[in-house]
Protein backbone atom coordinates (compact mmCIF):
# COMPACT_ATOMS: atom_id res chain seq x y z
CA UNK A 1 0.00 0.00 0.00
CA UNK A 2 2.90 2.67 0.93
CA UNK A 3 5.80 3.28 -1.45
CA UNK A 4 8.07 5.21 0.27
CA UNK A 5 11.19 5.84 -1.41
CA UNK A 6 12.98 8.65 0.17
CA UNK A 7 12.25 7.83 4.03
CA UNK A 8 13.57 5.45 6.22
CA UNK A 9 10.63 2.63 6.86
CA UNK A 10 10.95 3.01 10.39
CA UNK A 11 10.29 6.32 10.51
CA UNK A 12 7.07 5.72 8.56
CA UNK A 13 5.89 3.29 10.78
CA UNK A 14 6.48 5.12 14.07
CA UNK A 15 4.62 7.89 12.07
CA UNK A 16 1.93 4.94 11.74
CA UNK A 17 1.32 3.61 14.90
CA UNK A 18 2.23 7.31 16.66
CA UNK A 19 -1.59 8.41 18.30
CA UNK A 20 -1.67 11.72 16.65
CA UNK A 21 -1.47 9.43 13.08
CA UNK A 22 -3.84 7.06 15.27
CA UNK A 23 -6.22 10.12 16.39
CA UNK A 24 -5.87 12.07 12.67
CA UNK A 25 -7.06 8.49 10.51
CA UNK A 26 -9.88 8.12 12.58
CA UNK A 27 -11.29 11.34 13.04
CA UNK A 28 -10.76 13.04 9.48
CA UNK A 29 -10.38 9.84 7.33
CA UNK A 30 -12.61 7.46 8.02
CA UNK A 31 -14.66 9.89 9.81
CA UNK A 32 -15.14 8.02 13.13
CA UNK A 33 -16.40 4.81 11.44
CA UNK A 34 -17.36 2.37 13.66
CA UNK A 35 -17.56 -0.53 11.04
CA UNK A 36 -14.27 -2.35 9.03
CA UNK A 37 -12.06 0.69 7.50
CA UNK A 38 -9.64 -0.40 4.42
CA UNK A 39 -6.15 0.75 4.51
CA UNK A 40 -5.50 1.20 1.09
CA UNK A 41 -3.62 3.77 -1.24
CA UNK A 42 -6.40 6.40 -1.23
CA UNK A 43 -6.36 6.36 2.59
CA UNK A 44 -2.32 6.41 3.11
CA UNK A 45 -2.35 9.40 0.20
CA UNK A 46 -4.19 11.28 2.91
CA UNK A 47 -1.71 10.56 6.04
CA UNK A 48 0.19 13.65 6.62
CA UNK A 49 3.81 13.12 6.40
CA UNK A 50 6.84 15.59 7.86
CA UNK A 51 10.25 14.48 7.44
CA UNK A 52 11.75 15.30 10.36
CA UNK A 53 13.98 13.46 13.09
CA UNK A 54 14.19 11.13 10.66
CA UNK A 55 17.07 9.39 12.32
CA UNK A 56 16.00 9.38 15.90
CA UNK A 57 12.60 8.09 15.03
CA UNK A 58 13.67 5.38 13.56
CA UNK A 59 16.40 4.19 16.11
CA UNK A 60 13.26 4.92 19.24
CA UNK A 61 11.28 2.41 16.42
CA UNK A 62 14.17 -0.18 16.19
CA UNK A 63 14.66 -0.42 19.52
CA UNK A 64 10.86 -0.88 20.84
CA UNK A 65 10.73 -3.47 18.03
CA UNK A 66 13.45 -5.34 20.06
CA UNK A 67 11.93 -5.02 22.90
CA UNK A 68 8.56 -6.04 21.46
CA UNK A 69 9.93 -9.49 20.17
CA UNK A 70 11.92 -9.89 23.81
CA UNK A 71 8.43 -9.50 25.37
CA UNK A 72 6.68 -11.28 23.21
CA UNK A 73 9.40 -14.28 23.58
CA UNK A 74 8.99 -14.04 27.00
CA UNK A 75 12.97 -13.25 27.71
CA UNK A 76 12.41 -10.33 29.95
CA UNK A 77 9.68 -7.73 30.98
CA UNK A 78 10.40 -4.90 29.62
CA UNK A 79 7.00 -3.24 29.69
CA UNK A 80 8.13 -0.13 30.91
CA UNK A 81 10.51 0.22 28.80
CA UNK A 82 8.16 -0.07 25.84
CA UNK A 83 5.71 2.65 27.33
CA UNK A 84 8.21 5.01 27.67
CA UNK A 85 9.59 4.88 24.34
CA UNK A 86 6.22 5.05 22.76
CA UNK A 87 5.63 8.12 24.46
CA UNK A 88 8.97 9.39 23.43
CA UNK A 89 7.78 8.94 20.03
CA UNK A 90 4.31 10.51 20.70
CA UNK A 91 6.40 13.74 21.72
CA UNK A 92 8.40 13.46 19.07
CA UNK A 93 5.75 13.84 16.57
CA UNK A 94 3.66 16.31 18.54
CA UNK A 95 6.97 18.38 18.55
CA UNK A 96 7.17 17.76 14.57
CA UNK A 97 3.43 18.71 13.97
CA UNK A 98 3.97 21.68 16.03
CA UNK A 99 1.10 20.58 18.13
CA UNK A 100 0.14 23.15 21.41
CA UNK A 101 -0.50 21.52 24.91
CA UNK A 102 -4.36 21.82 24.55
CA UNK A 103 -3.78 19.89 21.44
CA UNK A 104 -1.74 17.35 22.80
CA UNK A 105 -4.09 16.99 25.69
CA UNK A 106 -7.15 16.55 23.26
CA UNK A 107 -5.45 13.88 21.17
CA UNK A 108 -4.32 11.85 24.60
CA UNK A 109 -7.36 12.30 26.27
CA UNK A 110 -9.63 10.79 23.06
CA UNK A 111 -6.61 8.13 21.76
CA UNK A 112 -7.06 5.18 24.43
CA UNK A 113 -3.93 3.58 22.68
Amino acid sequence: QLHINEIDPYYVLGLLNSKLITWYTYRFIFAKAVRTMRFDNPVAQKIPIIQAREQEVAKKVKKLLQLNDAETNCKNNSNAQIRAIENDLNNIFYKIFELSDSEIKMIESTTPI
